[in-house]
C-alpha cells in the first residue's frame, strides 16, 4: 500500500473509495492508490468467493470439472450423491417450501460426511489493511434439508486464520431434522464482525449424515454455500 495522503492513512480513504462505483474511479480518479485500483478490478467484495454452489464433480464423474472449485477438500467423498434435482418425499412439505429454490445439492447417506474448503483472503485480492482495519462483514451460509422418512444431522463449522493458520475467530452450529418433519430449506448463516486485526483465511467444513442407519442418500441435503466479504 501507498504512504498515507495529505497526512490521512490510507485506510480512511479506502472507506470513501468503496462507497464510490469501481468504474468511475478507475475512469476519473487515475492519481488513485495503484493497489486500490488493482483492487477495483478484482472486485473481490459482495460475491461468493467459492467457486460453484455446489461441488458436483468430486462425486459425479459426469458433470463439468468447470463447476468444481479445486480448494474444495472431501473427506469421504462417496457419502454424498449430487442430485438434480433434489430428492424428497412427497406429501411432507413445509408451507414454505419453493421446489424452485433449489435445483441441486448434495445429499449424504449413513456414515459422516464432510468437506471442508480454505480461502486466502489475500489471494481473493484484499489488501492486509483493509482486513486489519476496516474489519469487513464475512459471511459464512449454505442452504440445509432432509428427506421426510429419515433423521438427519447437519454440522457447520467456521474458522477465521491469521497468516499461521492460527484461529483468530470461529463459529460452529448443529441442527438435526426428525423423521417426518416437514421439508424445507434452511439456511444456515453467521456474521463475522469485529473479529479483530490478523485475518488472513476463512476455514469451513459442513459435516452430515442419516440418522436410521438405512444405506444411501438419505442423510442431510447440502447447497449453495457461500463466502462473501461486506464493508460495512
Amino acid at each position: 500500500m501507498n504512504s498515507s495522503v495529505l497526512g490521512y492513512p490510507d485506510c480512511l480513504f479506502f472507506n470513501i473509495f468503496l462507497r464510490v462505483p469501481a468504474e468511475e474511479l478507475l475512469k476519473k480518479c487515475s492519481f488513485i492508490f495503484q493497489d486500490f485500483a488493482k483492487f477495483c478490478i478484482r472486485k473481490p467484495f459482495n460475491k461468493n468467493l467459492i467457486k460453484g454452489s455446489n461441488p458436483s464433480w468430486k462425486t459425479e464423474k459426469n458433470h463439468k470439472e468447470s463447476d468444481y472449485d479445486e480448494r474444495w477438500e472431501f473427506l469421504r467423498p462417496d457419502g454424498f450423491k449430487y442430485e438434480e434435482p433434489p430428492i424428497f418425499v412427497d406429501g411432507y412439505f413445509h408451507p414454505d417450501f419453493d421446489p424452485f429454490q433449489i435445483t441441486s445439492c448434495l445429499a449424504t447417506n449413513e456414515f459422516w460426511s464432510s468437506k471442508d474448503i480454505t480461502i486466502d483472503l489475500l489471494e481473493e485480492g484484499f489488501e492486509p489493511q483493509i482486513l486489519d482495519e476496516l474489519q469487513p462483514i464475512i459471511t459464512i451460509s449454505e442452504y440445509v434439508s432432509h428427506r421426510a422418512d429419515c433423521e438427519a444431522i447437519h454440522r457447520m463449522i467456521a474458522f477465521l486464520l491469521d497468516e499461521n493458520m492460527k484461529k483468530v475467530n470461529f463459529f460452529e452450529t448443529e441442527e438435526v431434522f426428525r423423521q417426518w418433519q416437514s421439508q424445507k430449506w434452511t439456511k444456515v448463516e453467521h456474521k463475522f464482525h469485529e473479529y479483530g486485526p490478523g485475518v488472513r483465511y476463512v476455514y469451513v467444513r459442513s459435516d452430515g449424515r442419516s440418522l436410521l442407519g438405512w444405506p444411501g442418500p438419505y442423510g442431510v441435503k447440502m447447497a449453495n454455500i457461500s463466502i462473501v466479504v461486506s464493508y460495512k
